[in-house]
């Protein structure tokens, strides 16, 4: 975590790396290539503890803070603009087949674009 910071300089990238993190280790065993991708939707946070955090009911998405896995920079309501942080990329080790979005997963429509890397 060094080398993206810490949480008193970067505390969006640990907020969004640690929530990751937990979510492998709550579904460690079970990730399969659906799996990853739906986590890469992610619209929630965890705490240090791994506790999942949810927005409040009728309050915003924490999306709209940006410190998620599918940040939604920009307010409420925003519009896509297609920054780095919308997209996304899962790796699948065993056939090493790449699937990414170049949008927002969580508003991407169809399957994601794909590559079969030839070893």
């Amino acid at each position: 975590m060094t080398k993206f910071g810490s949480e008193s300089t970067y505390e969006g990238s640990t907020v969004r790396f640690r929530t990751l993190m937990w979510d492998i280790k709550h579904n460690y065993g079970n990730i399969d290539r659906g799996l990853a991708m739906t986590l890469m939707k992610g619209h929630h946070q965890h705490d240090p503890n791994g506790n999942r955090i949810e927005a409040p009911p009728g309050e915003p998405g924490l999306q709209y803070e940006g410190d998620v896995t599918c940040p939604h920079r920009g307010g409420f309501p925003d519009t896509c603009r297609q920054g780095s942080a919308d997209a996304k990329v899962t790796v699948n080790g065993e056939d090493l087949r790449i699937h990414w979005t170049l949008g927002r997963p969580c508003e991407w429509q169809g399957p994601w674009d794909e590559v079969l890397l030839d070893g």
